[in-house]
């Protein structure tokens, strides 16, 4: 077992390394990661776990294991219509965050340590709220789609 599927046992509460013995039957019972710089992890350093692609996939299943952690479980979505609203009251409570710390600048630009000037954070960030919260209207007031005709 090599590649996701050992970080898949990892994730999954094996805490093995998981992968195919070199030398006789079996699976590695080492822990996930033993050896490198992703413990918990992945496959341990005997069954490559050091190379770069091991290091890379096994903190991207360190990520998701966090973020399905940090996230918990998610009940399907009843009413997409009613989550659509609920995103474009945010988006739109984010734009006018943003809009009131615009407010408050005395400049748009402002120059950087080496002379050069630069556009400060706050208007792109301002404009891509608006970007955002006008994507998430128009999708909320497109009419539905009529219903096709069997052929």
């Amino acid at each position: 077992m090599t590649g996701v599927h050992a970080m898949t046992k990892a994730i999954s509460g094996g805490q093995q390394c998981g992968a195919r013995k070199h030398q006789g039957a079996g699976l590695c019972a080492k822990p996930a990661g033993w050896g490198t710089s992703h413990p918990g992890f992945g496959s341990c350093k005997l069954h490559g776990g050091s190379t770069p692609n091991a290091a890379k996939a096994a903190a991207e299943a360190e990520g998701v294991y966090l973020l399905g952690k940090f996230v918990g479980e998610r009940k399907p979505v009843d009413d997409p219509f009613a989550e659509l609203r609920r995103i474009g009251a945010l988006a739109l409570a984010w734009m006018e965050a943003c809009q009131d710390t615009i407010k408050d600048l005395k400049s748009f630009r402002y120059e950087d340590a080496k002379g050069a000037e630069q556009l400060r954070s706050e208007i792109p960030m301002f404009e891509r709220s608006m970007d955002h919260a006008a994507t998430l209207l128009a999708t909320i007031a497109k009419p539905p789609c009529p219903k096709r005709r069997p052929r």
